[in-house]
């Protein structure tokens, strides 16, 4: 009995040692491979890590200005289906946005601190009848562009902290953007039944 759980160890502990050996192995076999060592690797890296900030900058401003336009809305536009999206769209841009500054803290990142002006000019000179659509449309395109440059970070970056966080928030950007194509459809129905 004794004798038995004295091999159990000695297997144990073999099965260990052997295993470190292996990964030490294996490492020092790929140490030309890192980018700590080929000076290629490095540049490639650098490369990527500021493609990442440019990327992260651009939907910075993106999420920023369909904040501002969905702010807008909830003012401006007296019909409820407008009212409850522009709130949902709020509500998850916010989210998305303390995302996008705590991981910019984390990788060091510099964000810019601004919207697309233009875009919400545009939406103020609208009249009352019109506000709601051009609202729906505007945002919708920017929701798109948003999610695509998602789509690109996520294919340039290897990083984890990037992949959960746009995991995420393509995920929540995905259902906003289906839920405003439907209120869109909604919409173009009711006025077209009118018509």
């Amino acid at each position: 009995m004794k004798l038995n759980k004295n091999i159990k160890k000695y297997l144990a502990l073999s099965l260990i040692t052997i295993g470190v050996s292996i990964v030490s192995c294996d490492l020092d076999k790929h140490k030309k491979d890192t980018y700590l060592f080929n000076p290629d690797l490095k540049k490639e890296k650098i490369k990527t890590n500021i493609e990442e900030g440019k990327v992260l900058s651009e939907v910075t401003i993106l999420n920023e200005t369909i904040l501002k336009l969905s702010e807008l809305a909830l003012t401006e536009s007296g019909e409820y289906n407008i009212y409850t999206i522009a709130n949902k769209l709020k509500k998850d841009n916010t989210e998305i946005k303390n995302s996008i500054i705590e991981l910019a803290k984390a990788k060091l990142i510099i964000l810019p601190n601004g919207f697309n002006k233009a875009d919400v000019n545009r939406l103020l000179l609208v009249d009352e009848d019109g506000f709601s659509k051009a609202y729906l449309g505007r945002t919708g395109k920017l929701l798109e562009r948003e999610i695509a440059r998602l789509e690109y970070l996520s294919s340039i970056t290897n990083d984890l902290d990037f992949k959960v966080f746009i995991v995420k928030s393509l995920t929540r950007l995905n259902h906003d953007l289906d839920q405003l194509n439907k209120k869109t459809i909604k919409l173009l129905t009711i006025k077209n039944s009118i018509l």
